[in-house]
């Protein structure tokens, strides 16, 4: 009997999201006044790339557009995971280029942190990632 390799474990969704067939815009607009009543927003940033330093040919970070990509950029600056800060704004073919620059150096770490800041504050603001939980400051 041949010996079988071990299942690898995927962490992909099983069923892909998808989009409701059928909007109730009356409905969404009673959500958008009951969000507009409250103190609460969610970050807003420039549209504008960042364009990471030092690295040719040019890599752009891009805030992301979608809530889903949101939360994870959101999740990962709670947790202060630099990684997954930097993967949430740099695109697939992207993110192992720049770890691949930075393995180069022995502060390679510290450029990641360094970058990720630069980047929260291009789209945030100076200083927003140096407030707790990575937001504006008050």
């Amino acid at each position: 009997m041949a010996a079988t390799s071990p299942r690898k474990r995927t962490t992909a969704r099983t069923t892909p999201a998808v989009a409701p067939s059928s909007l109730n815009l009356a409905a969404f607009e009673q959500l958008r006044e009951r969000a507009r009543a409250t103190p609460y927003r969610l970050t807003q940033a420039t549209e504008q790339p960042f364009i990471v330093p030092g690295i040719e040919p040019p890599i752009e970070a891009h805030w992301p557009k979608t809530l889903e990509g949101r939360e994870e950029f959101h999740e990962a600056a709670r947790a202060m995971n630099f990684f997954g800060m930097a993967r949430a704004v740099l695109s697939p073919a992207d993110y192992p280029r720049v770890l691949k620059a930075f393995d180069q150096f022995d502060d390679s770490g510290e450029l990641l942190i360094g970058l990720t800041m630069a980047i929260i504050d291009h789209f945030n603001g100076p200083s927003a990632g140096d407030a707790p939980g990575g937001s504006t400051p008050s």
